[in-house]
């Protein structure tokens, strides 16, 4: 079997880190939920020109969304007192992680006893039936809005709803039991927990960490933000490219990721994915040329350590960004994939990056072996990319 020339490690470049690096990140095990269902086959096949699932109007007009395909969520959540407890975006994160944890070779609690977890979440649902309750009498001459709030609302969130006991689940369900962190905060979110992940493993602090991230696009509280801040997509959506695209596509999204050091997968045998060979972002770039050239920036220096990487975008729709984003591609003399993650996924916001990872992963899943950029542009700020290769 021939030897393959790995991609230079770059992120002491891209981090601006002293330090050496101790380890290689590799990536052993994914597991992704989306609108097209379960598993790498059919994200995969999308990817190389399959069908895509439609957008979908109907549950809440004119705004579109991409729902999550059938699913079985109590397939691995046995206990029908777990499954009470959790939310449909909990179920959804906590099956998506049993697939991942499986893929690497993870069956056992005793094999998950030492895994990390650095988990993506938004902040938690929201009583629409008691916001309906105080908007109503407030409009009623004299309503006292202190009183309302303190008669009708509740002094903390349902279990279900708290962002990090999704790790607590994950722990109960399919028994991890290293240490857990949770990141809040969009797209940023996503992109914390792996870039913490990979440091950790890269400099030897932890030798297997599970990351992952969740949207469920059908909670109505999240599309609710997004049409109060304007950027909620209006009306039938297709690819982020086309002229009818005018805002965000949410994805209803489950996606998680096994990394850890090359050397701890070889010894317990584990099949690699991929390796992570570099990881950078900037999130001082805003918008117009400034971001275009942050991200023309960000992906030479990537590309750098490697041949003619081809790049997968996940584009968020938004047009002024979306049109930056491309504008930046068509500079570069680098292969670009016709199709983009948010086009297949939709977009997954704390979900949106590790998304977009797990669909490039696919590739490499499914015997593709060239080197591969990953790269985002957040909604409101801020640019990420992974440089992506397969094992050596």
């Amino acid at each position: 079997m021939s030897q393959r020339k790995h991609p230079e490690n770059v992120f002491r470049n891209l981090w601006n880190d002293s330090s050496a690096f101790m380890h290689q990140v590799a990536v052993t095990g994914i597991g992704i939920l989306s609108c097209l269902g379960e598993g790498s086959t059919a994200h995969f096949e999308a990817l190389e020109g399959g069908p895509l699932a439609p957008p979908d109007v109907s549950q809440f007009p004119p705004y579109a969304i991409l729902p999550l395909a059938t699913v079985d969520l109590t397939e691995r959540v046995p206990k029908k007192s777990d499954q009470r407890q959790m939310e449909r975006w909990q179920l959804m994160g906590v099956h998506a992680a049993g697939c991942a944890l499986d893929d690497a070779g993870l069956n056992t609690a005793i094999q998950s006893k030492q895994v990390d977890m650095n988990l993506a979440t938004n902040g938690g649902g929201r009583e629409i039936d008691a916001d309906e309750a105080i908007l109503r009498e407030i409009s009623s001459v004299g309503s006292d809005l202190n009183a309302l709030m303190m008669r009708k609302m509740r002094p903390s969130y349902f279990l279900s709803q708290l962002p990090n006991m999704l790790a607590g689940n994950i722990a109960v369900v399919h028994g991890v039991g290293g240490a857990s962190r949770t990141f809040m905060g969009e797209e940023e979110a996503g992109v914390a927990a792996l870039s913490t992940a990979v440091k950790r493993i890269a400099h030897g602090q932890s030798d297997i960490i599970l990351v992952g991230g969740v949207q469920d696009a059908e909670c109505v509280d999240r599309l609710i933000g997004m049409v109060i801040g304007g950027i909620a997509q209006s009306g039938p959506a297709s690819r982020v490219a086309n002229a009818d695209r005018n805002g965000l596509l949410p994805g209803s999204l489950a996606s998680f990721l096994v990394l850890e050091s090359v050397a701890h997968a070889r010894a317990r045998n584990a099949s690699i994915h991929a390796i992570i060979s570099g990881l950078a972002t900037d999130w001082s770039a805003s918008e117009g040329e400034c971001l275009q050239a942050s991200y023309s920036k960000l992906i030479q220096r990537l590309s750098e350590s490697c041949s003619a990487p081809r790049i997968l975008s996940a584009a968020c729709g938004l047009p002024a960004r979306t049109r930056a984003e491309f504008d930046a591609l068509a500079g570069l003399e680098l292969p670009v994939s016709d199709i983009t993650s948010t086009d297949i996924l939709g977009h997954g916001m704390e979900a949106h990056f590790l998304g977009l990872i797990t669909t490039a992963i696919c590739k490499f899943r499914h015997g593709d072996a060239s080197n591969m950029i990953a790269a985002m542009v957040g909604h409101r700020a801020g640019i990420a990319a992974a440089l992506l290769g397969p094992a050596e």
